[in-house]
C-alpha cells in the first residue's frame, strides 16, 4: 500500500486530466486480484481463517469427578467463555470478577449438542459431567478475530434445560418488527 500511496502523490502533481486517468489507471491496478492472490490486510485474515484448524481436547485429561452443575448463560458481546455456576455468579456480584470464573460447556458427543432455542442471556442449563484439567478452549474451537482467553471447560455427557429465555426474544424481536 505504501507504493498506491506514492502513486497518488505523484498523481496530484500532474494536470487534471492525467491526473483523472492516472487515478482510475491506479485503481484499477490496485483492484486486479488474479488468481489466489490476496491484497492488503484484509487477504491476510482471510488466509489465517483459510489455514485455521479446530481446537481438540482429545487426550487431555478431565478431573476425576463427575458433577452434576446449573449453568447460567451470560451474554458478553464477545466470543468468550459464556456459562457459569451460580455459586460462582454470587460469588462475583459486583466485582466485576465474573469473566475469570465463566466456562465453556462441550458435548461428549456431538448428538448431545445444545438446540438453537439456548444461549441467550439468563439461560439455565443442568449439566453432567467433569471438567477438563487446566485452561483450554472447547472441541472444535477456531480462533477467530478476537483474542479470547482459555477457560475451564466443562465437557457433558448429559442435560436439561432449567430455563430458556428464547420465546422472550422471539417476542421481543415480533413486537419490534410491529413498530
Amino acid at each position: 500500500m505504501p507504493c498506491l500511496r506514492k502513486c497518488f502523490l505523484r498523481c496530484a502533481q500532474l494536470k487534471p486530466h492525467m491526473r483523472l486517468v492516472s487515478i482510475l489507471v491506479l485503481f484499477l491496478l490496485s483492484c486486479n486480484n488474479s488468481g489466489d492472490k490476496k491484497v492488503g490486510a484484509d487477504s491476510t485474515r482471510h488466509q489465517k481463517k483459510e489455514r485455521a484448524t479446530s481446537h481438540t481436547n482429545k487426550g487431555r485429561p478431565l478431573e476425576e469427578n463427575v458433577q452434576t452443575l446449573n449453568f447460567y448463560y451470560i451474554q458478553w458481546a464477545c466470543e468468550c467463555a459464556n456459562w457459569v455456576t451460580e455459586s460462582d455468579k454470587k460469588m462475583a456480584g459486583d466485582t466485576g470478577s465474573l469473566s475469570e470464573l465463566t466456562v465453556f460447556v462441550e458435548p461428549a458427543d456431538p448428538s448431545l449438542a445444545l438446540p438453537d432455542t439456548i444461549g441467550y442471556q439468563g439461560d439455565v442449563v443442568q449439566f453432567t459431567g467433569q471438567f477438563y484439567k487446566g485452561k483450554t478452549y472447547y472441541e472444535g474451537y477456531v480462533k477467530g478475530e478476537q483474542d479470547v482467553d482459555k477457560a475451564r471447560v466443562f465437557r457433558y455427557t448429559n442435560y436439561k434445560i432449567i430455563e430458556s429465555h428464547h420465546h422472550n426474544v422471539v417476542e421481543a424481536l415480533k413486537s419490534y418488527e410491529k413498530n
